[in-house]
């Protein structure tokens, strides 16, 4: 014989964990200025091409082709870049 299933409340708990990771980044600011007298340079807009090499990079052409931007300068000459991932860049205009 077969003793009867008794069912009894109870609760319980669930601790729900959430790993953050920050992410370090930084900024690149370029002031276009003339080779010879060191001025700088506002009377036209410039492009800017910035592409972030590869993590594990063998050689400097091998780019991330995931991040590529391309920005105009301002009228005081003034290039920024902002909340780059850390890391190594080559910078062209364009």
């Amino acid at each position: 014989l077969v003793p009867p299933l008794i069912l009894k409340p109870f609760s319980f708990s669930l601790n729900i964990i959430k790993n953050i990771t920050n992410k370090k980044v930084g900024s690149i600011t370029i002031v276009k200025a003339d080779s010879e007298t060191e001025e700088t340079i506002t009377a036209y807009s410039s492009k800017f091409k910035i592409q972030k090499l590869k993590d594990d990079a063998i050689n400097d052409s091998d780019f991330d082709t995931s991040f590529t931007e391309i920005t105009d300068s301002t009228e005081n000459g003034v290039i920024k870049f902002d909340n780059l991932p850390m890391g190594t860049y080559l910078i062209t205009e364009v």
